[in-house]
């Protein structure tokens, strides 16, 4: 699992999957019990994993029977995580960003906390993709702009791979805001200033998945 989770984090997605079939292979025939924790992190991990590498009829299988069995133990940790990565992910895919609104709030019932961890940060790189796919972009850049100060006041600040994840988030509401022409010279001459910085610390990185990310943004 530790091999998953440090495949994961360095953008080497194709091994993070082979470390996490091999997890999920010793959970099923090594007679592990009472080990809820690995399993959900395994499911999270390869269920963000497969999403980034877009195999969708794969990760749909498996958010649907992850999400099966958290509600069947009541696991509102693993509920929620599955929420608010895949949930949303597959209704904006469906072009329902009304659903993927109504999935991030089923989320946040579960998981109703003020300060940043994975699930709330993953909830608010959620909330700006909805407001983005509303056409909401000016609301869209004042979210972005509240949660970047409550994440870099966060102890999850210290994690470089939540910190990359969130920079990605917040270059990518940017660049939708200066594509839809919000704004006027000044203010539009600042979100830019602010894009290509940010954009230069992700490249300044070297991992893959943000080098990816720049690259795309910068296309």
């Amino acid at each position: 699992m530790s091999r998953a989770g440090v495949a994961w984090m360095e953008g080497r997605l194709g091994d993070a999957v082979d470390w996490a079939e091999r997890t999920g292979e010793l959970l099923r025939t090594e007679a592990c019990v009472g080990m809820p924790w690995h399993q959900d992190t395994r499911r999270i991990l390869l269920l963000d994993v497969l999403e980034s590498l877009e195999r969708w009829d794969r990760a749909e299988r498996l958010y649907t029977a992850a999400l099966t069995d958290a509600r069947e133990r009541g696991d509102r940790f693993l509920e929620a995580s599955l929420l608010v990565r895949w949930g949303i992910t597959r209704e904006l895919r469906e072009g329902d960003p009304t659903a993927a609104a109504a999935t991030l709030r089923a989320a946040e019932s579960l998981w109703a906390r003020d300060d940043i961890d994975p699930i709330t940060l993953q909830g608010a790189i959620g909330r700006a993709r909805i407001l983005v796919a509303h056409g909401e972009h000016d609301a869209a850049l004042e979210w972005v702009e509240q949660t970047n100060r409550r994440m870099t006041k966060s102890l999850l600040w210290r994690a470089f791979f939540y910190r990359d994840r969130w920079a990605i988030a917040h270059a990518e509401t940017l660049a939708a805001w200066l594509a839809a022409g919000r704004g006027g010279r000044r203010a539009r001459a600042k979100v830019r200033k602010q894009l290509a910085g940010i954009l230069e610390r992700l490249e300044e990185t070297g991992v893959p998945v943000a080098v990816a990310a720049v690259e795309r943004l910068r296309g």
